[in-house]
């Protein structure tokens, strides 16, 4: 026991020296926020201002006002009204909205102007501090070429270095931004339970279960778990489907652990999960191994020994 003890240790002292570091490599963060009630051409308020926050590298700004508070200006008081653009604004964002739908290509920019409008509105605020030259170079990035179709836009968000930053909100203690850039940094893609719906819901109505990623780019750009990495060597499968590889595990999530899996390696892991539950330590085990996999630790021995108990 006292060895694990000191196990833990040193590996949370390893741990916590690589998110320091990663927290100084930058502050920008890149919100999405599906809308999957009212479609994508329907952002609300709330929506420019959580990105706007989050861009801004405030995160406590961002929980504070995705807890639930009314966005729209007060209209008793001069309470942080400093935050929120006129409703007039809002009816102008909105109705600019219904008005022109926007293809899904065109998504990211649509929300970037958004933000932008609300900077220039409040330039002398620093909450809407957002460096122009940021801006421009996100849109630059995503503008690279003079049309995107939807599979050019879903198979950049998921294989180059862009931003998906969408913190589960229940538990916003449990993962603290560092911990999501890093992933980013490191090519991961998280992911809500809300946009993994939507991505399906465009797979379904588009013929993007084509779209392939080979095993070299799958494994230079996304976090594979042990599971994942033995699927791939032992079926030599050449390719992922998009559709494979976006499954969040949210109960997972409030350990502080994000990892994408294909449907296989998850149906395999519900089978060792419900071997493991013979064991009264098996969720702790389970999570554990997929804790050290998450940064690329081997498990040690007895840990194995352990689960196959």
């Amino acid at each position: 026991m006292e060895a694990f003890g000191l196990w833990i240790q040193g590996l949370r002292k390893e741990i916590d020296a690589d998110l320091r570091i990663v927290g100084q490599l930058s502050n920008l963060h890149f919100t999405t926020v599906s809308r999957i009630e009212k479609g994508l051409n329907e952002p609300s308020l709330d929506t420019a201002i959580k990105m706007a926050t989050a861009l801004n590298g405030n995160p406590a700004e961002f929980y504070k006002i995705a807890s639930g508070k009314n966005p729209a200006t007060p209209k008793n008081s001069n309470e942080n009204q400093h935050l929120y653009p006129s409703l007039q604004d809002v009816e102008l964002i909105e109705h600019s909205f219904d008005e022109n739908p926007i293809p899904i290509s065109d998504y990211i920019t649509h929300y970037l102007n958004i933000i932008w409008k609300l900077h220039n509105k409040q330039k002398d605020n620093s909450f809407y501090s957002i460096e122009k030259s940021k801006m421009d170079s996100i849109r630059k990035e995503i503008h690279k070429e003079t049309e995107f179709s939807s599979e050019e836009v879903f198979k950049y968000l998921l294989t180059c270095d862009s931003i998906i930053f969408e913190p589960h909100f229940k538990y916003p203690n449990k993962l603290p931004p560092q911990l999501g850039y890093e992933i980013f940094i490191d090519g991961g893609v998280l992911l809500s339970e809300e946009i993994g719906r939507y991505i399906e819901y465009i797979l379904e109505k588009s013929d993007m279960q084509k779209v392939a990623l080979n095993r070299d780019t799958v494994k230079k750009y996304m976090r594979i778990n042990q599971t994942i990495s033995k699927l791939i060597e032992t079926t030599q499968i050449s390719s992922l489907k998009l559709n494979d590889i976006y499954l969040l595990d949210l109960e997972i999530a409030t350990n502080n652990e994000i990892f994408m899996m294909t449907w296989n390696a998850a149906s395999e892991e519900v089978r060792e999960n419900n071997r493991l539950q013979k064991n009264n330590a098996g969720r702790l085990l389970l999570t554990l191994s997929r804790f050290l996999a998450l940064y690329d630790h081997p498990e040690p021995n007895w840990l194995e020994d352990l689960k196959s108990l």
